[in-house]
This record gives C-alpha cells, sequence and structure tokens, in this order.
C-alpha cells in the first residue's frame, strides 16, 4: 500500500513539475494565489536551505528519517533538468493545520530558482470522510476567492493504464493551486492540495 502511495507521491510530483513549465494567461477576475505557507515559515522562490531551515525551526523532519539536507532528486522536464523533492513531517502527529483540515505531511520541491511546489497531503481515511472534507476544502478555496474549476489535472500510471486524475485548479499571477482525492482499492482516500509557482 505504501508503495502504491510513493509511486502516486511521484506521479503527482512530476504533474507538479510539468505545471511549472506552463504558463497562460490569469482569468479577469479571482483571488492572488498565496506564496508563503506554515505560518510564513516557507515562501516560493526561497533556497533549499531557507525552506528546510524555516520548516524545521517550525517542528517539522523528514518523513523518512533522513539527514536535514537530504533532499530526492526526480526529473523535472524533458530537457534533462531536475527537481529537489523533500517531504516533511510535523512534530504532532496528529498533523498541522490549514484551512480548517489537519495535513500529515508536506511535500516541498525546489529547483535553481528555489522553492516552486508545496504539496499537502491529508492522511488517508474512509471514502465517505475524505469527500466530505474534500467539499469543505472547495468551499473554503472559493471563499478565499480562488476560481476552482473542475478538470482533468494529469495522468496516473499507478496501476495499469493510464488514467486522468480529475480534481479542481485555479491559476492566476503565475501560480496555480489544485486539488484531487487518491482512492485506494480498500475504500480509503486522501486529499492532495497542491501550490506551484510557474
Amino acid at each position: 500500500m505504501k508503495s502504491v502511495a510513493l509511486i502516486l507521491t511521484i506521479a503527482i510530483a512530476l504533474l507538479a513539475t510539468g505545471c511549472k513549465e506552463k504558463n497562460t494567461s490569469a482569468p479577469a477576475s479571482g483571488q492572488a494565489i498565496e506564496g508563503s505557507f506554515i505560518d510564513g515559515a516557507i515562501s516560493f522562490n526561497q533556497s533549499q536551505q531557507q525552506v528546510v531551515d524555516g520548516l524545521y525551526a517550525k517542528g517539522f523532519r523528514d518523513a523518512a528519517g533522513l539527514d536535514k539536507a537530504h533532499f530526492d532528486t526526480i526529473p523535472g522536464d524533458a530537457q534533462g533538468g531536475y527537481t529537489l523533492m523533500k517531504v516533511l513531517v510535523p512534530a504532532d502527529t496528529a498533523g498541522y493545520s490549514y484551512m480548517q483540515l489537519k495535513w500529515n505531511n508536506l511535500q516541498v520541491q525546489c529547483d535553481d530558482g528555489g522553492l516552486y511546489s508545496v504539496t499537502m497531503h491529508s492522511n488517508y481515511a474512509p471514502k465517505a470522510t475524505i469527500d466530505k472534507q474534500y467539499a469543505q476544502l472547495l468551499e473554503a478555496l472559493k471563499h478565499k476567492g480562488y476560481l476552482m474549476q473542475e478538470q482533468a489535472i494529469g495522468q496516473s500510471q499507478v496501476v495499469g493504464d493510464a488514467t486522468s486524475i480529475v480534481g479542481y485548479r485555479y491559476q492566476a499571477g503565475g501560480r496555480i493551486v489544485q486539488m484531487h482525492e487518491n482512492d485506494e482499492d480498500n475504500g480509503r482516500s486522501s486529499i492532495s492540495l497542491i501550490f506551484n509557482q510557474m
């Protein structure tokens, strides 16, 4: 089960990386998308070191118990670029709060320009519970002025043929916020909430 979650995380990481390469115009109305997270501990464009220092100061640690400086290197684009990725967990095993929900971990991605992607993953829970939380999160994001639109936001090849990942997305001012559910075969699910800067 954990390997499926890891593969999905990597698929989403690649999806987030791909989003950085595209730059389409912002909608005519709607709110600017935030660029700092965890009570201002980290912000887009900060260096890898600033991101780690900011999160560790808030009590976050590497999810796999690896060294503070360790980042995984994953392919960044078709031109051979790379992305540095790190998954961190808060000191509180109940998770950290954002938009009135509890989140299990935080995935950050950096490149030569610094931090450009922040992904929040919720804990897995029965799908009915996650569906309710997903609807609450969608309403909260819309209340912030994010004009979330349902659409296919990527492809997943976790098991068998590629399938579309359908979620909600909003783009403004060179930033993207998107969310989707991660369903498992055992009737459980989780939420991924992604903020990208292009």
